[in-house]
């Protein structure tokens, strides 16, 4: 958006291994490009020319409205995530353990606000590292792919979810869960690398995410006559089916919403039930006092396997008398799985996912958390 002239309508950001660092890349047509003179974010080992490589991303941050990267360094680099010339003179470590930090511009020259935002932590397995991470705008939040290294043989990577309200402050997402998990040794995704398209690719209500899949052990060396082979591959989900909450023993399950302001009065769930399952919703004050009209018993069962259940009440078809108001809604499930709620001013169609499945039999070929 907002090119200088109609030499910048497309771009790129290049990493250069033989100079080190990150240069940016132009284009009027997507087709014929120029690389900078020189990088714009060169850090202490990209001038020492060692450690870390090319793992990073760029994106446009539709938020923010400013250009951001992601890119991989390392601990050592924390005091000075910008390098200057006599860093040519670092001596490599012994261990060097891989982290994310981010940088930012508003016109792809000046760039600020360099700092470390994610890495595995204390909760994590110690042989784990984070190995690629990318990220996109995704309605009012973020979704971050993390690569996850696994150190111990075969050296497996998968790939796990975060997720952020402004870019640089990330939660995990069932933690430890694979969102794309890895295959068994010798299997086209041993390492599974999480893609770095800039937005999700949605197309009748289908998630089309691609990513990066190998089949070598990350410690040999790739080579094509052992069948050795790196390659693009697809997995599928439905649309806002990231993760989801599902029910357990005892039943039924009861989850309370945090405080929020109604701004759309059409509420609709994202959400499947089995068996004799099903979802009831009541509307709550701030301090947990029941809302007439929108009780418990009041509600329609949903039940179903749909993206847009809506949500009645005996006396209301929607929220429209709350509007404005704070309120916490609170679901009362059995035999339910919940991935999203929206809010919204227009009428949406149920978007069934599956007839069988609707019907009430549980398809365990389903991922819990997809």
């Amino acid at each position: 958006p907002h090119p200088k002239d109609e030499s910048e309508k497309f771009i790129a950001m290049a990493y250069l291994m033989k100079h080190r660092g990150a240069y940016v890349c132009t284009s009027p047509d997507g087709i014929h490009w120029t690389c900078a003179d020189s990088p714009f974010w060169k850090t202490q080992l990209d001038f020492a020319s060692w450690g870390d490589d090319a793992q990073k991303q760029m994106l446009y941050d539709k938020a923010k409205q400013k250009w951001v990267v992601y890119r991989r360094v390392i601990p050592q680099e924390y005091d000075r995530l910008v390098g200057i010339a006599t860093d040519c003179d670092l001596k490599p470590v012994d261990r060097y353990y891989r982290v994310y930090a981010y940088a930012e511009s508003d016109d792809l020259r000046e760039w600020k606000n360099f700092q470390p935002v994610l890495s595995m932590d204390a909760d994590d397995p110690a042989d784990t590292e984070l190995y690629y991470f990318t990220c996109y705008n995704y309605g009012q939040v973020y979704v971050g792919y993390m690569s996850v290294f696994h150190l111990r043989y075969p050296q497996p990577i998968d790939v796990q979810l975060a997720t952020s309200r402004d870019g640089l402050h990330w939660n995990r997402v069932c933690r430890g869960q694979s969102f794309i998990p890895s295959g068994p040794l010798g299997y086209y995704d041993l390492m599974a690398h999480g893609a770095s398209q800039a937005e999700p690719i949605i197309v009748d209500d289908t998630v089309y995410f691609y990513y990066l899949a190998c089949n070598a052990v990350h410690d040999v060396k790739s080579d094509p006559d052992k069948g050795h082979a790196s390659t693009v591959a697809l997995a599928t989900f439905k649309r806002d089916r990231f993760a989801s909450l599902e029910t357990g023993d005892p039943e039924p399950c009861r989850l309370v919403t945090k405080p929020f302001t109604v701004r759309h009065p059409k509420l609709f769930l994202n959400a499947a039930t089995w068996g004799q399952g099903s979802i009831r919703v009541e509307a709550l004050t701030r301090d947990w006092q029941l809302l007439p009209g929108f009780t418990e018993p009041q509600t329609g069962d949903i039940q179903g396997d749909a993206l847009d259940h809506p949500v009645r009440w005996k006396d209301n078809d929607d929220l429209g008398k709350l509007v404005g108001q704070e309120i916490r809604l609170k679901f009362y499930m059995t035999r339910a799985r919940l991935h999203a709620m929206t809010l919204s001013d227009e009428d949406r169609k149920l978007g069934a996912v599956d007839n069988e499945h609707a019907s009430g039999e549980r398809m365990d070929t389903i991922p819990k958390f997809l």
